[in-house]
């Protein structure tokens, strides 16, 4: 329960199941596991990273990835945002990182965060008509089963928030940014 109240739902229902691996008889433990398997984690958006065990991504989910990343011509730029601080996303980012440059994709400079980030993974694009490489990132990871949250027109948004909230805080785009992927918890 208490990795439930953490927002560690994927890590309660593993340690649920190893708990009735050990003891099959464990009524409470079977019916936290149908609790959780029946209903959306709380303040989880209805997208979700499928094939991620720990801050990973599977080696099934890592290769259709890598595969659809390929065709874009080598050298194109990904940017990525995250909240440092938290383990699992340094490590969700770690393995995106890894599967764009095995296809040849550039890491561009992180954008750290320091204010919490959504959960979930989230692709902002700067403009209203991505560009096709950015839609090929966007297919290969959806394809791949990892979902994500599509925002379009971002740069435009950040700048207007900005500008009639002065104290606003976003994940921000350098001027020849295309996109960012934003890793949350």
């Amino acid at each position: 329960r208490w990795l439930v109240k953490k927002g560690h739902t994927a890590a309660a229902v593993d340690e649920l199941k190893r708990a009735l691996a050990e003891n099959s008889s464990n009524e409470e433990a079977r019916n936290l596991l149908a609790t959780l398997n029946s209903s959306p984690e709380p303040n989880r958006p209805a997208t979700s990273v499928s094939g991620l065990t720990g801050g990973t991504l599977s080696p099934e989910v890592r290769a259709r990835l890598v595969t659809g990343l390929r065709q874009v011509v080598p050298g194109a730029s990904v940017w990525f945002a995250l909240d440092q601080r938290n383990p699992d996303s340094w490590s969700l980012t770690n393995a995106l990182r890894d599967a764009f440059v095995e296809a040849g994709w550039v890491e561009r400079p992180r954008q750290s965060v320091s204010f919490r980030l959504k959960p979930g993974l989230s692709l902002f694009v700067a403009e209203e008509r991505p560009p096709a490489y950015v839609d090929i990132a966007r297919e290969s990871l959806e394809r791949a089963g990892v979902a994500l949250a599509f925002h379009t027109g971002y740069r435009a948004f950040y700048e207007e928030r900005r500008r009639t909230q002065p104290d606003y805080v976003g994940v921000s785009l350098a001027s020849d940014q295309s996109f960012v992927i934003v890793v949350g918890p």
